[in-house]
């Protein structure tokens, strides 16, 4: 690293330019965190069913908003079937007006 640092190799500095170097070096790695706290171990969280149970209750709650409670028809305006399965579609249902 000094000597990739120096430009070549650091017995072909004078000392006055050898200090020089290790003065910028030293200067240059205080400017960056070389001392980072270690990294955190991974570990097993224990997790009991009072603690998730409220919180997959409250997803489900929110994931029943979502869908939507009765399906009208986009043919007969009607509730209770989907479009697919109209009967004004297969000539079962009412005639329309």
């Amino acid at each position: 690293m000094v000597d990739a640092t120096s430009g070549g190799g650091l017995m072909n500095k004078s000392a006055t330019q050898a200090k020089e170097m290790f003065e910028n070096i030293a200067t240059n790695s205080q400017q960056f965190n070389y001392r980072r706290p270690p990294p955190k171990k991974a570990g097993v969280y224990e997790v009991s069913a009072s603690d998730i149970g409220p919180q997959i209750a409250n997803l489900t709650n929110l994931v029943k908003q979502l869908i939507p409670r009765a399906q009208v028809c986009a043919v007969c305006a009607n509730s209770g079937h989907p479009m697919e399965s109209c009967p004004s579609l297969y000539g079962d249902g009412e005639e329309m007006a």
